[in-house]
Parts: C-alpha cells; structure tokens; sequence
C-alpha cells in the first residue's frame, strides 16, 4: 500500500501465529490491544486493521498531524510493552504445564 510523502504511516504487524489465545480474557484479545490505537486514529483519514497477504494481523495509521503521530506513537509503544508482557506470561505458563508431571500427584490408595 503506498502512502503520500506528506503522511506519516506507521505499521502494527504481529504474526497470527503468536497471538494468544484470549480464552475469554479481554487484555489477551489482539483487537482489545490494538483496540485504543485505532480509536484514537479513528478521526484520520486511512485507518484500517486487516489481515495481510503473509497472515499477519495488522492496525495500518496514516496521518497528517505530527501531534497527533507523537501522542499515537507512546500509546503504541505502550501497546507493544503490555503485548509482549502477555507473550512472556503465556510461555512461562506452556513451560510450567509442559515440566507438571502428574504421576507425582497420584493418590496412592
């Protein structure tokens, strides 16, 4: 997709793959994510969220306004430290399910 030299673009793209699975949890959801980002861009021209050719979920903010980039761009990083707050969480829970070992656990009647 090509933009006008005067916008300024700026790209979200996370692999579906490593989205969590939200299990009903609103915070683990990518939309309830990336949600706040595109409200805020909701006023601008050109603000989609799709999936792209490569499987990547994708928030696409093009905008004219250096403020409203400046404002966009710290609720983005923000966004990016929670997401992958949310991946480490949800590794750290495949290893402690992966290394459980029930047979330890049985009770011996």
């Amino acid at each position: 997709m090509a933009y006008p030299d005067s916008e300024v673009a700026f790209r979200v793209c996370i692999p579906a793959s490593d989205l969590p699975d939200s299990g009903g949890e609103p915070e683990n959801d990518f939309e309830a994510i990336t949600s706040t980002i595109v409200e805020t861009a909701s006023i601008l021209p050109n603000t989609m969220m799709g999936m792209s050719e490569e499987g990547h979920r994708t928030v696409v903010i093009s905008m004219h306004d250096a403020q409203c980039w400046s404002h966009i761009a710290e609720r983005v990083r923000q966004l990016t430290f929670e997401y992958e707050r949310l991946l480490q969480r949800r590794e750290l829970a495949e290893k402690q399910s992966s290394t459980f070992d029930w047979d330890d656990y049985q009770d011996y009647d």
